[in-house]
């Protein structure tokens, strides 16, 4: 009993501990409640009373055995805690343009309008930038040609937080498309009126031009380069209105396409294929809008420009390059072209011709020469050709052929002259591509005696060295050549066993200052093998003769060349306008003797002037005579001499002219005393008088002998 009662007070003390130690803990539990919340803590079930408390841990310790301290958080008693509202997330994502490193996209904005701060845009997870939160539109850049991306946006609300992401979309670049942003490239020339950047977010690249033209012929030029030599479609983005002009789009200065009109009720965007262009990536490039004028129901000239879309044309079948680029035939002003044919299954359309990367010259696919006119004189061009077949397609370049016009040679094109008078046969003008100009003429003359005789002009009076072009074959006759009605040279056969371009010098020809002079070919035979008398005439090269005239200038008194007494001079009337003047100085009073020596088919005159310029002596030299002159001048006295035509007579051959003082004279005596030889010079030669005389001594014979002096 004494046992049962020890245990079973031993059992109460155990409980009471319990119990008080509940009480112990509940109690600081409420006293933590009251102190943090001052709300009353709920009393506990029934079955929170029964419940096994579980073990509190200890306080972390820290290496060096301190409690880790926490921060603690001010509440004041009575307050609530506040959360930040979350915004909403913008809806309806989109993009309606893309480039080939850009995209567009848009949204509706977030509901919660007032909480937005600003749009944070995500590419592939990442952010790719932000616009504030009145705009609900960016452009993305700076991305890769032909790739697809996931694109989302969200909120960052005024107080910092952030909406859930936007439902993404996919979207790709362009690919095969080379884009320019019109607003991105620089402006090379222009119209002087105002150009401004306008964003929007239907514009490519998120910013267009706007150039406010105003009337017609005014343009803006940008430049441009292309990595890859081929030939593109050109493709245009602009906005339309109702205050826009018409304009035409000019590639490297060339037109591209119509004129397109810029106008529209509403504003809109729109993109328009323009043309097609072939470039080059070792160029640079232009593209250049010309308003041409505008809709009668715009108000202005102006044009907004977006972006320009290049893509390259891609063929089904591949187009050899012309080769072998060669000019067999040149004039002063035109060169002629040939080369050897492309080849492409579907066949060539046409051949282009560039000088220094522009268009000069396009000719049908089945011809492969052509000839250039209008050039400039002892120039030097260089020149490439592109074959374009059926599809519109280019091939490469040829080889690059490097070639000079004529210099020093007036080349009449005898085909182009008009006003051809002939004995009647037939005049046929003949395309090939050896001909001088890209023809010549075919004369069917049949019998001697026919003729034809075209009028030509030079650009002024004087000598020329005339050669002639012709083609020679077996049908051909032998002619003469007359200028302003004169022979010039000897016949010419233009017989040869097959047919073949010839070059023939004719002679040297003097053209006097007429306004138009005479070319004839008259027909004097034929060749015992030739079949027929016919002329192939190309073209005629005059070659102004070079004036190596050691006194020019000297055509007027000012200028007069000073020479010495007894000098031989050499000289030439070079045109109709030429006149040379001479100066002596008089060394003794004296007479003084001059000769002038035309050239054999000349007469020309002689004057001699005083200081003043006042006449002394006049001569003509007659019937292609020689013609002496003599004047007194005093001592030291200045003399003039000039030498003129006025007969129209000139060329490149030269006359001689000496001037001397009066001559010392030999004489021979016979035994009776007898003058029988006289020997002195004057002017151009020597004198020797020989007298006879009879048994008498009467004079039988007076003979002059006149030798030219050699210098």
């Amino acid at each position: 009993m004494t046992k049962f009662l020890r245990k079973s007070a031993i059992l109460l003390l155990g409980c009471l501990f319990v119990i008080c130690m509940m009480n112990t803990t509940l109690y600081a539990a409420k006293s933590a409640t009251k102190e943090t919340n001052s709300v009353p803590a709920p009393e506990p079930s029934a079955k929170e009373d029964n419940a096994i408390l579980p073990k509190v841990a200890e306080p972390e310790k820290t290496p060096q055995g301190n409690e880790e301290k926490k921060d603690a958080v001010d509440v004041k008693p009575n307050e609530k805690a506040t959360l930040a509202a979350v915004p909403t997330p913008p809806t309806s994502l989109k993009s309606s343009i893309q480039s080939d490193s850009t995209i567009n996209v848009e949204w509706t904005a977030s509901q919660d309008a007032s909480l937005v701060a600003s749009y944070e845009i995500y590419v592939n997870g990442s952010l790719a930038g932000s616009v504030a939160g009145s705009q609900s539109y960016y452009t993305i850049s700076g991305l890769s040609t032909g790739t697809t991306y996931k694109i989302q946006v969200k909120v960052k609300s005024k107080e910092g937080t952030y909406s859930e992401l936007s439902q993404s979309i996919d979207v790709s670049t362009l690919s095969g498309k080379k884009v320019y942003e019109v607003e991105s490239l620089t402006v090379s020339k222009s119209s002087g009126d105002s150009l401004t950047k306008v964003s929007e977010k239907e514009s490519s690249g998120g910013t267009h031009a706007f150039y406010q033209s105003n009337e017609a012929g005014d343009y803006i030029e940008f430049p441009f380069q292309v990595t890859e030599t081929s030939n593109y479609d050109i493709e245009l983005r602009l906005k339309q209105f109702t205050n826009r002009g018409i304009a035409q789009i000019y590639v490297d200065n060339i037109a591209v396409g119509q004129p397109l009109d810029f106008y529209n009720l509403t504003a809109k965007y729109t993109t328009t294929l323009v043309g097609s262009a072939n470039l080059d990536s070792t160029q640079n490039h232009t593209i250049k809008v010309v308003l041409t004028g505008k809709n009668a129901a715009s108000s202005s000239f102006i044009v907004a420009l977006d972006a320009i879309y290049l893509t390259k044309k891609v063929s089904s079948s591949a187009t050899t390059a012309p080769s072998s680029l060669k000019s067999a035939v040149q004039s002063d002003t035109s060169i002629n072209l040939e080369w050897t044919a492309s080849v492409d299954t579907k066949g060539i359309d046409s051949y282009e011709i560039y000088e220094h990367e522009q268009l000069v010259g396009k000719v049908a696919g089945t011809q492969t020469f052509t000839t250039l006119l209008s050039l400039t004189p002892g120039t030097a061009y260089s020149y490439r050709v592109k074959a374009k077949n059926k599809d519109g397609i280019y091939s490469d370049w040829s080889n690059t052929l490097q070639v000079s016009t004529l210099t020093g040679k007036n080349v009449i094109e005898l085909e182009q002259l008009s006003g051809a008078k002939t004995s009647g046969k037939t005049l046929t003008k003949v395309n090939e591509k050896e001909s001088s100009g890209g023809y010549h003429v075919f004369y069917e003359s049949n019998a001697v005696g026919d003729y034809i005789e075209f009028p030509f002009q030079v650009s002024k009076p004087g000598s020329y060295q005339l050669d002639l072009r012709v083609k020679q074959f077996t049908n051909r006759g032998i002619t003469q050549v007359y200028v302003d009605g004169n022979a010039v040279g000897q016949p010419m056969d233009l017989y040869g066993s097959s047919a073949k371009y010839v070059e023939v010098s004719v002679g040297n020809i003097a053209l006097d200052n007429r306004t138009t002079h005479t070319l004839k070919f008259e027909v004097k035979g034929k060749n015992a093998s030739s079949t027929s008398y016919i002329l192939a005439l190309d073209a005629v090269y005059f070659t102004a003769s070079t004036n190596t005239d050691p006194y020019e200038p000297n055509n007027t008194i000012a200028s007069a060349a000073a020479i010495d007494v007894s000098k031989l001079i050499t000289s030439n009337i070079s045109d109709v306008l030429d006149q040379d003047y001479f100066k002596i100085v008089a060394s003794e009073s004296d007479s003084y003797f001059l000769t002038l020596q035309s050239p054999v088919d000349k007469n020309y005159k002689v004057e001699i002037l005083n200081a003043a310029g006042q006449k002394l002596n006049v001569q003509q030299t007659v019937n292609k005579q020689d013609v002496d002159v003599s004047f007194f001048a005093a001592k030291n006295e200045t003399v003039y001499i000039r030498i003129y035509t006025d007969s129209g007579t000139f060329g490149p051959e030269s006359y001689l002219l000496r001037i001397t003082p009066s001559p010392l004279k030999t004489y021979t005596y016979d035994d009776a005393n007898h003058l029988t030889k006289l020997e002195y010079e004057q002017g151009l030669y020597q004198y020797v008088i020989q007298y006879e005389y009879d048994r008498n001594g009467n004079l039988l014979a007076r003979r002059v002998i006149k030798t030219p002096k050699s210098s």
